[in-house]
């Protein structure tokens, strides 16, 4: 029996065709492994592709986003400003124009108009402040008299008594009353 195995051994040892079938084996058994190698390497290659292209969104997401915070935070620092540059203007005007008032007023009038003054202006709207500036500033023309009325008609509509002046300026007449 262990000759008979030994010339079988020897026999397929010899054998061109089962050399050859060993090889096809061989090279078949290479290329599968081959095949799922690259199919593993496809798929890290495609996951590695997905993870770079969604690193890169997430930086431009970022990125816009710190745009966003920084216009955001320029348009509030701008309106910021204009809104401390009419208050700064209107207490300018207040301060220039002896708060109003005639120069025989005594302090607490001054006091008085101070604080009245303090309450319009206590509002942050920038169109508001500068409406009132205007009104201020046009009133200057007319004398102290009437830029004290234009003090008291805002004081009052802020604080929400609504009173109807009639002097005999239309532009300071209030149209507030028409909405309502």
């Amino acid at each position: 029996n262990q000759r008979v195995n030994r010339l079988i051994e020897q026999a397929f040892a010899l054998d061109p065709r089962i050399k050859e079938f060993k090889a096809q084996d061989k090279l078949l058994k290479e290329e599968k492994k081959r095949e799922k190698d690259a199919l593993v390497n496809a798929d890290a290659i495609k996951a590695a592709a997905e993870a770079e292209k969604l690193r890169i969104e997430q930086e431009e997401a970022a990125t816009a986003e710190k745009e966003l915070a920084q216009k955001a935070k320029e348009l509030k620092d701008n309106f910021k400003n204009a809104v401390k540059k009419e208050k700064k203007s209107i207490r300018r005007l207040m301060r220039d124009y002896n708060s109003f008032l005639p120069e025989t007023a005594n302090a607490d009038h001054v006091l008085y108009h101070t604080e009245r003054i303090e309450i319009v202006i206590a509002n942050n709207d920038v169109e508001y402040l500068e409406e009132i500036r205007i009104k201020f500033e046009s009133a200057m023309n007319l004398g102290v008299e009437h830029m004290a009325l234009v003090l008291e008609e805002e004081h009052f509509f802020i604080t929400g008594i609504f009173i109807f002046w009639s002097f005999n300026v239309p532009q300071f007449r209030r149209r507030h009353l028409q909405s309502i």
